[in-house]
């Protein structure tokens, strides 16, 4: 009966893991989705240099609250391994598709 205890906690803790993995993954598609979405800006309206350099200061102080915000409510502040690959994870898979997305775009 005490592994029994023993185990359901073990996969009580594993399932919360893969929740907070799963959050972070959604933390890096969205921060990179928001770098799109300025880029985007940037094509429709032409930027100085030093307004780029603006843009991007904000970003990503807006990026750093936004993923302490997550890591925090998700982690409660521990910096765990699986969330910042989690938060690369995402990051590369919108990047991947948005490469796909522009490739089929190109080719249309």
């Amino acid at each position: 009966e005490f592994f029994l205890e023993q185990a359901a906690e073990m996969i009580m803790g594993l399932e919360r893991e893969v929740g907070v993995f799963l959050c972070a993954f959604l933390t890096g598609v969205v921060s990179a989705c928001a770098y799109e979405i300025l880029k985007l800006f940037r094509k429709l309206i032409r930027h100085s240099g030093k307004m780029i350099a603006v843009e991007d200061i904000f970003y990503w102080i807006g990026i750093s609250i936004y993923g302490f915000y997550q890591l925090y409510f998700t982690t409660y502040g521990v910096v765990r391994w699986y969330f910042i690959l989690g938060v690369v994870c995402g990051w590369i898979s919108e990047k991947m598709v948005a490469k796909k997305l522009e490739n089929h775009r190109k080719t249309k």
